[in-house]
């Protein structure tokens, strides 16, 4: 699925009038807004009917009703299918018969649900009903939670929500103008914002330029701006010194009827929520995508990476050149508790620019976003890191997270059967559970931070 979801009813339809008008009609225009086909297989297999139908699983959750069919079609052809019925309807967000058909279900006949109707689709043998009961209103949730968020920001999950001026497109590239001007900026741990002046040409109005803090976007975030819709990426923006961004247009209006006489308060209320609730939003709608994904659904369309052209670049001083491709994503990651977050800061910094491959979680906010921590760090820690720095305190030998990160580098260290995988940093002289003390360590009380990275240095360039 991609794009927003469909309009609210209040849009379209008299809510007094007859439901079942209502639904046939307001299935059609979702399914045009939508421009979501269905798969040819199960677009041809009939989801309600079969040479023996049998009702296998019955829930209630978050205000929908669901029903599971096992259908026989033939003596080996079996297929399974969920039929969903949700009667509850507002004036306005994100409807739950409107989040079935973004997923994929179709509105139909049902002689399963009571009143006839259902949104139904085909799922895979073994599907967890009560589990997906569960996910779909924590799924419904989030995207309500992200959409109030986007809202503030001017961006609009459920089409026609926002004022009439959101959503049309510059016919310019955003950019490339007879006068452009720079009115402001802001940024928060994820992205930095850019609001621009466009005036001439073919476009007048205002473009909001977005770019990571840590480039490139992750493939997450890039689904999230096409699900988002208006995003575009522009390869050289100058207001990023020739570095890629993404961006939308919202387009200038008067509007004599209203005291501002135009949309101009809107475009600058809305760029000045950004910073407060753009990367909110972002990691609602992620949150939203990853309750749903186990079962075979789909809330963001599948990440398409942008090529970016080669670009000009300045001479530079000679850098370090490594010998081999590295088979690790990071040279080193950092594990330390929040009292030591300065110190592995300014090692991660130190090393950042001598072009060492460093994982520290802040230099990474925008890939984290909405991600499953537990796995994420995992992966990261016992695969994914030539070494493990771990700065060892009291604190970091107590806190929850530390613990789970410690257990993830000793099963990575325990795997290379003594190889040197984890580089300890003693903060503070205590001996840590499971880390062996015979291992050799750098104490912060015999070099300062700068001395360890330059030590960190010389020692990763010697195996790169």
């Amino acid at each position: 699925m991609g794009g927003t979801f469909p309009f609210r009813i209040g849009d379209c339809f008299n809510v007094n009038q007859d439901i079942r008008v209502f639904s046939y009609l307001w299935y059609i225009y979702t399914a045009l807004c939508l421009g979501n086909a269905l798969d040819e297989k199960m677009a041809m297999r009939d989801l309600h009917s079969a040479l023996k139908t049998d009702v296998i699983g019955q829930h209630q959750a978050g205000g929908v009703s669901y029903v599971l069919v096992r259908l026989q079609h033939s003596k080996t052809e079996i297929s399974h299918s969920l039929h969903a019925s949700s009667m509850s309807f507002s004036t306005s967000g994100l409807q739950r018969p409107g989040m079935l058909l973004g997923l994929g279900f179709e509105l139909s006949n049902c002689s399963f649900i009571p009143g006839g109707k259902c949104f139904a689709r085909e799922v895979a043998d073994g599907f967890d009903l009560p589990t997906f009961a569960e996910a779909f209103t924590r799924c419904f949730n989030a995207l309500n939670e992200a959409d109030r968020h986007f809202q503030q920001c001017g961006i609009y999950v459920v089409r026609g929500e926002g004022p009439r001026f959101i959503g049309k497109t510059a016919s310019s590239d955003g950019h490339t103008s007879p006068k452009v001007q720079h009115l402001k900026d802001s940024e928060d741990e994820v992205f930095r914002y850019i609001l621009t002046w466009i005036d001439g040409g073919r476009s007048k109005g205002w473009t909001i330029h977005y770019r990571p803090q840590h480039p490139p976007l992750s493939p997450d975030l890039e689904s999230a701006f096409t699900f988002l819709e208006g995003f575009s990426s522009f390869p050289q923006c100058l207001e990023f010194g020739f570095e890629q961004c993404y961006w939308r247009f919202l387009t200038f209006e008067e509007r004599p009827e209203t005291f501002e006489r135009s949309n101009s308060g809107f475009a600058h209320k809305a760029f000045d929520a950004h910073a407060s609730h753009f990367a909110p939003g972002l990691k609602k709608l992620l949150e939203a995508h990853a309750e749903i994904m186990p079962y075979g659904m789909n809330v963001l369309p599948s990440s398409k990476r942008v090529v970016q052209k080669t670009t000009i670049q300045e001479p530079r001083p000679p850098q370090v050149q490594k010998t081999r491709e590295s088979a690790y994503k990071y040279d080193v990651a950092l594990s330390f508790a929040g009292s030591e977050r300065v110190l592995a800061e300014k090692l991660a910094t130190i090393l950042q620019k001598k072009e060492i491959k460093v994982f520290y979680d802040g230099f990474y906010a925008e890939h984290l976003c909405g991600k499953d921590l537990a796995v994420e760090f995992d992966r990261i820690y016992q695969i994914e890191s030539r070494y493990c720095v771990m700065f060892i305190s009291r604190e970091y030998a107590d806190r929850l997270w530390t613990i789970h990160e410690r257990r993830s580098a000793l099963a990575r260290l325990l795997k290379e059967r003594g190889k040197e995988y984890i580089l300890p940093i003693k903060v503070e002289d205590i001996n840590l559970d499971g880390l062996a003390p015979t291992i050799g360590y750098l104490a912060l009380a015999d070099y300062p931070i700068e001395a360890i990275a330059e030590i960190l240095f010389q020692k990763l360039k010697a195996v790169s």
